[in-house]
């Protein structure tokens, strides 16, 4: 086997290796979530019933109510990107975090968001906080791709050849040195 096909089979294991992960699947099937609600009265869920596609997260009932989405953690480092829509900033207030505060969602009805993710075992979370009526968010979309992984440096054919030219002619010059 030739050089050119021995760097094409490893170029396409890495390749395999770093794949993207799209809706809610592999390691961001809906098993890998959980859906804490806090504050709450009231019929607050989160429906998987759209999956792996989407998921909804309904707030309904009293005031305050939060209903929460919350992924165990990343594989690695990467980009989240997900889609929402069937938002109501009137009647609730949506945030997401990666790892550190949250962030609200635009006051759009639909939208795109993607955020970084810094390490493996990084923690991700929607939550949908319930005002003056009730609301939902359909999520929708969701992908993650994985960063690309550091590049090794290597030497071609011909770089290999005049690294070994080149130690040859210092072993050959010390071993004239410890001849004298």
């Amino acid at each position: 086997m030739n050089f050119r096909a021995r760097y094409a089979i490893g170029a396409g294991l890495l390749l395999l290796a770093h794949s993207a992960f799209a809706d809610f699947s592999g390691p961001y099937a809906v098993a890998n979530w959980t859906s804490p609600q806090s504050f709450g009265c009231g019929p607050s869920n989160v429906s998987t019933a759209g999956a792996p596609a989407s998921v909804t997260i309904t707030a309904n009932g009293c005031g305050g109510i939060i209903q929460g989405f919350l992924h165990n953690g990343a594989p690695s480092s990467g980009t989240i990107s997900f889609s929402y829509s069937g938002y109501n900033s009137a009647n609730a207030t949506a945030r997401w975090d990666v790892g550190g505060p949250a962030t609200a969602f635009p006051a759009t009805a639909t939208g795109t968001i993607t955020a970084p993710v810094t390490a493996a075992g990084q923690k991700f979370q929607i939550t949908l906080t319930r005002g003056a009526g009730d609301s939902n968010v359909v999520i929708n979309g969701f992908t993650f791709t994985p960063a690309a992984p550091a590049s090794i440096p290597t030497l071609s054919e011909w770089g290999v050849i005049g690294l070994a030219g080149l130690m040859a002619l210092f072993g050959i010059a010390r071993i004239r040195r410890h001849q004298r």
